[in-house]
């Protein structure tokens, strides 16, 4: 599992303004067998959609998961959450 902290982004523009982006959590699972990860506690985030999963071949209504939960992935999948809370 990958976090990638869109708030820590410590760009400016031509003005000098701070640019932030958005937060991600990448599940990357090898393994031919399902797996559980955890995702992160809430000072990361407290509610997380997915916005990419390679085990679906079109996107699905994918219920929301929250911080802390457990999520369950399937095998040689790329998951890709996105922190929307």
């Amino acid at each position: 599992m990958l976090f990638l902290n869109g708030a820590a982004l410590r760009d400016g523009d031509p003005r000098g303004e701070l640019h932030t982006g958005e937060s991600f959590v990448l599940c990357f699972h090898a393994n031919p067998e399902w797996t559980e990860f955890t995702m992160p506690p809430e000072e990361y985030g407290e509610r997380w959609r997915i916005v990419a999963d390679t085990s679906q071949p079109r996107s699905t209504e994918a219920k929301d998961a929250e911080a802390g939960d457990s999520v369950w992935v399937p095998d040689r999948t790329l998951l890709v959450r996105e922190c929307i809370e």
